[in-house]
């Protein structure tokens, strides 16, 4: 279990590198590779459109072929891309080779979720799974902050380099510390693919649970686009402020991640739905007041904190979501989550207009504490179940 935790946190921290690599030096390549700001900016979509899309595909894949397996290939793949940008010779094929990463991505992170669902059990799972999420979010924050600070001194190339030098040394630990010999391929057909996902979509205790990712996506994660926004009300001055806000947002949940176990002895999974939920609403409903940026800083730490402590909850609902199919169930869980991420720029931009990013985060902390309790009572009954069920 520790070599499969160790290498399942270690993929997801390195495919977040990848991921998070691009953003805080789109200016720097736009420079170089002679395109426009708004052009280099569609690296980032040609990352995550093709995420979201084969995540959907790799779920399927890795019950048929083996977990282990689509990891290993799709940590390759990344790596390999990631050489392609560090050697492009023009933009299109930086494009590309982006399209190339993001699409095996998508064979990384919700599979490795689905192995732990598999292979850890029930009990130990929500601690494995705040490991996890750690590592993902250290990945964003060090993707994005070495990137940002490095660049000038070694140059992009030499920078995306590095980065696959990690991923393809995270792909050779995977074969020796990942054990696939036990699981008995078979053939995957679409047929297959789409008979799991009706399981996953038939059983009447999947839809709260994506309907809970759907929401905290619009109400939490959905909000960070307007986080530059809502510093600039905050005496501050620059970009630098709103990175450093929406880091601590990052950083709370890596806390997080390391205090899970203490956390969850102390007061029990339903008791952190809630405290997450009153920890996420409080400090957006005090980042309204009239504060210093820094302090704005400060609240968007126990967001992230308080966010993740749901959060954590709600991933170890959808690793049971369908344990015959535990891959498509994870993600499709991804999916309904990176949905309400998109949802949430659409829903609140209408607001921030008419009313000003104060009333934006002001009802969205209201809400979160609403949906912290709810999920508690809610995913509480499907918990008893499922304990119920295995006894």
């Amino acid at each position: 279990m520790n070599r499969l935790l160790l290498v399942a946190c270690l993929g997801v921290f390195a495919s977040a590198i990848a991921w998070r690599v691009v953003d805080p030096i789109l200016p720097v390549l736009a420079a170089d590779l002679n395109v426009s700001l708004s052009d280099v900016v569609l690296l980032t979509t040609a990352y995550s459109f093709p995420l979201a899309a084969m995540q959907m595909v790799f779920g399927p894949v890795g019950d048929a072929w083996g977990k282990v397996r689509v990891i290993r290939l799709s940590l390759m793949l990344v790596a390999t891309s990631l050489v392609l940008m560090a050697i492009a010779p023009s933009y299109i094929t930086v494009l590309l080779a982006r399209i190339l990463g993001g699409a095996f991505t998508g064979g990384v992170n919700p599979v490795a979720l689905a192995l732990i669902g598999e292979r850890i059990p029930y009990e130990h799972r929500q601690v494995a799974l705040g490991r996890f999420l750690s590592a993902m979010i250290g990945g964003q924050i060090v993707g994005a902050a070495v990137s940002g600070i490095v660049v000038d001194l070694i140059g992009w190339r030499t920078l995306f380099a590095l980065a696959a030098a990690t991923v393809a040394a995270v792909t050779l630990m995977s074969f020796s510390l990942l054990d696939d010999s036990s699981h008995v391929s078979r053939k995957f057909t679409f047929g297959g693919a789409f008979a799991s996902y009706r399981t996953v979509l038939g059983a009447p205790t999947t839809w709260p649970v994506l309907a809970s990712l759907v929401l905290e996506g619009i109400l939490i994660l959905g909000l960070i686009p307007f986080v530059a926004g809502m510093v600039l009300l905050h005496q501050a001055e620059g970009s630098a402020p709103a990175g450093l806000v929406i880091g601590a947002f990052a950083v709370g949940g890596t806390v997080f991640g390391f205090f899970v176990r203490r956390i969850l002895s102390s007061i029990g999974p339903w008791n952190m739905v809630r405290l997450g939920g009153v920890l996420v609403g409080v400090a957006f409903m005090a980042s309204v007041l009239p504060l210093h940026w820094g302090v704005l800083a400060g609240l968007f730490f126990f967001v992230g904190f308080g966010f993740y402590m749901f959060h954590n909850n709600i991933q170890l609902q959808v690793t049971e979501l369908a344990p015959n199919a535990r891959g498509a169930g994870v993600s499709v869980g991804a999916f309904f989550f990176m949905s309400g991420q998109g949802l949430g720029p659409v829903i609140w931009a209408p607001v921030a207009e008419a009313y000003g990013y104060h009333a934006v985060f002001f009802c969205a902390g209201v809400l979160s504490i609403v949906l912290g309790f709810v999920i508690a009572w809610r995913m509480g009954l499907r918990a008893r179940t499922l304990v119920g069920k295995e006894a």
